[in-house]
């Protein structure tokens, strides 16, 4: 059944960079992840508005009890630019780090970034995103730092959050996910800053 339930979102979604997302410093608790979203900005210049598309799957390998990698397949589908990723995940008690390696294969520049989360309690976190600290040679040109508080629900079923992005693209950050099962998720986003819209469906098994 879930094999269905994925090929009919495939067919509809594809997948997109998120950043600032619930929970953005922490790999997932499965070995394989697929991110299918689709971004559409909703205010453009010249009443041109423009949609992202590109199909995203992780595969997670443990290390140690507090590190992990997991290698990302990404396919911009509008750009049509392959990006294979590193992505370096720690954890130390309730404080999750993921460090980012991206390369772009159309442009042939690399990208570091940084995201953050921690978890006050079960229900309470707040997340930090920094992209695109460097990009190919430059260091801090465009790059995005973004700051969110977050809550869950006790049962599980819901996570919210909101912040705010400053430096490049600057503005009101919001996410609202919601968890169809324990592998399948629904997750709708606003970013005033990058003037977008995101709904995304995410898939997590072993």
């Amino acid at each position: 059944m879930k094999k269905y339930i994925l090929l009919a979102v495939v067919a509809l979604f594809s997948a997109l960079n998120m950043s600032a997302q619930i929970n953005d410093g922490q790999l997932p608790g499965t070995r394989w992840r697929v991110l299918l979203p689709m971004n559409v900005s909703y205010k453009s210049e010249g009443g041109n508005h423009s949609i992202v598309a590109s199909p995203q799957l992780m595969f997670k390998q443990p290390i140690t009890k507090w590190l992990a990698v997991e290698a990302v397949a990404n396919y911009n589908i509008k750009n049509e630019a392959f990006s294979p990723k590193i992505w370096l995940g720690f954890s130390f008690g309730r404080l999750f780090i993921l460090e980012r390696n991206n390369y772009n294969c159309k442009t042939e520049k690399f990208s570091t970034g940084l995201a953050a989360t921690y978890k006050i309690t079960n229900t309470v976190g707040i997340d930090m995103t920094w992209d695109d600290i460097s990009m190919g040679k430059e260091w801090f040109d465009n790059d995005r730092l973004q700051f969110v508080a977050s809550y869950g629900s006790p049962n599980k079923k819901f996570n919210i959050n909101a912040g705010y992005s400053c430096r490049y693209k600057s503005g009101f950050i919001a996410n609202a996910r919601y968890n169809i099962t324990s592998g399948c998720r629904l997750q709708g986003k606003v970013d005033c800053g990058a003037k977008s819209v995101t709904a995304m469906f995410i898939w997590d098994f072993n």
